[in-house]
């Protein structure tokens, strides 16, 4: 029987997160839905993946991001608080084990959550793998994206002082130092430009978005402080943490789908997933970019979704 029931749930700290339960309420085994970011939320069109006459699916906007309510956006907000606000749900809810799915910073935190409770999850449908390296860094790193990317490029980093645009910590800081400035104004144009950059990388071609009222600029640079946030103190693991503990989780069945034109998250790091993992996990090339609605990537994940979550 499809159902929706939504609510807030009071995690301490000045945080109350923002969850839906949607879709099938007889499912035994339902899916943690786990959107991108760090600062984005979920929104109607992530349901467009699965079958609410199969599956059952919980969704939930992460501190201080979407509709989820914080005193202090950035007070007790790390990649540890994520995982206890998943906990939390899981606890509230009564499930007893789950299927993990999310794409980008979703499959991230998918990973870090399954390394730390693996005997809560059965399987994961994770795409655009991110493992939160260096190496992965896109922000403020000229490498291979400057050369797919020139003139979006060159508009981002006209906005980076020249001493601080080799060193991805230096400009992502000066970011933030700009984005968290009292001027409205100022903060709204850097978070514009960073946001742009993102996009140019996951979209072909870009989209763009209209940034119309006030609500909608501080809200883009709330989810850019959130961002940087992250960004700026490693998403609060150790370099190379979940490749380095990836033998936690080697017995859970896991797909993954990563598109070969990604310039977000590079193919390389499904990769390295991949040879890291075993046999235990299969890769799907998708002919797509970094988003999940991209059409070929829409599809497959929908046909995972099917197969591998049911």
């Amino acid at each position: 029987m499809e159902h929706s029931h939504s609510n807030f749930l009071n995690v301490g700290d000045g945080h109350k997160i923002y969850w839906e339960d949607w879709g099938n309420k007889d499912c035994k085994v339902p899916i943690f839905h786990l959107h991108g970011g760090p600062g984005s939320c979920f929104n109607d069109s992530h349901k467009s993946l699965y079958d609410p006459k199969v599956h059952r699916v919980i969704f939930h906007d992460q501190r201080a991001c979407g509709r989820s309510l914080s005193q202090s956006k950035l007070l007790a907000n790390t990649t540890q608080h994520l995982l206890s606000d998943i906990e939390a749900i899981r606890k509230f809810l009564g499930v007893k084990e789950l299927y993990l799915s999310g794409g980008s910073w979703g499959s991230t935190l998918a990973l870090f959550y399954a390394i730390h409770y693996p005997a809560y999850v059965k399987k994961m449908l994770l795409w655009s793998i991110w493992l939160a390296r260096e190496c992965e860094e896109w922000a403020a790193n000229e490498g291979f994206r400057s050369l797919y990317r020139p003139e979006e490029y060159q508009r981002f980093s006209s906005m980076i002082p020249k001493p601080k645009r080799k060193n991805s910590k230096l400009a992502l800081s000066y970011f933030s130092e700009m984005i968290s400035g009292p001027d409205l104004d100022t903060a709204f144009k850097y978070a514009y430009e960073l946001s742009k950059w993102e996009e140019a990388l996951s979209s072909s071609p870009a989209k763009g978005h209209a940034y119309n009222s006030l609500e909608d600029k501080k809200g883009l640079i709330a989810q850019c402080q959130v961002f940087l946030h992250y960004s700026l103190n490693k998403c609060f693991f150790t370099e190379g943490f979940i490749l380095n503990n990836i033998h936690n989780i080697k017995k859970i069945p896991c797909k993954v789908a990563h598109g070969r034109f990604d310039l977000n998250t590079a193919p390389f790091s499904a990769h390295d997933l991949q040879v890291a993992y075993g046999s235990q996990l299969e890769l799907f090339w998708v002919d797509s970019g970094h988003l999940r609605d991209d059409p070929p990537m829409k599809a497959k994940l929908q046909e995972l979704a099917l197969e591998f979550l049911s």
